[in-house]
């Protein structure tokens, strides 16, 4: 394996995983605190963390979705594995694009699956709204996996 790669997962206020390893040029760049880039990134780092109270804060009491009912609930401890396992080795896909009042933050993970972000700023901040997940993000991966 590689050193270094994943190894340092949560140390330091969650290290990104893997993100050592020549992620430099891959990688969107560092987004600005204050941007929903930031936010979901932030989002992404503190849940591999296992951080879910910080995680929680971040999240829209407005929130629709389960998974993100959850973590305000407080209840995410039951299923903050099977965060970790979708969002494990999550990249983010360039900049938000906006859609009304939304911010919608892409991923991929390390499974080829694709993530959705949806932010919704509030005050000053961007909260998380929304979250899906989907299974293989292009049609081609899918064909490709048959």
């Amino acid at each position: 394996g590689f050193p270094g790669a994943g190894g340092q997962r949560g140390g330091a206020g969650g290290g990104f995983p893997g993100g050592a390893g020549g992620s430099g040029a891959k990688k969107a760049k560092d987004a600005k605190p204050g941007t929903p880039e930031h936010a979901a990134d932030d989002f992404v780092a503190k849940m591999l963390a296992g951080d879910t109270k910080s995680a929680a804060k971040m999240v829209s009491s407005r929130a629709r979705t389960p998974a993100l009912k959850e973590l305000l609930d407080g209840k995410a401890a039951k299923s903050s594995g099977q965060w970790k396992q979708v969002l494990q080795g999550a990249n983010r896909l360039g900049a938000a694009r906006s859609v009304r009042s939304d911010r919608v933050v892409n991923f991929t993970n390390s499974k080829e699956e694709s993530i959705r972000m949806t932010l919704r700023r509030q005050g000053k901040e961007y909260k998380v709204f929304n979250i899906t997940f989907s299974k293989a993000s292009t049609k081609k991966k899918k064909r490709r996996s048959r």
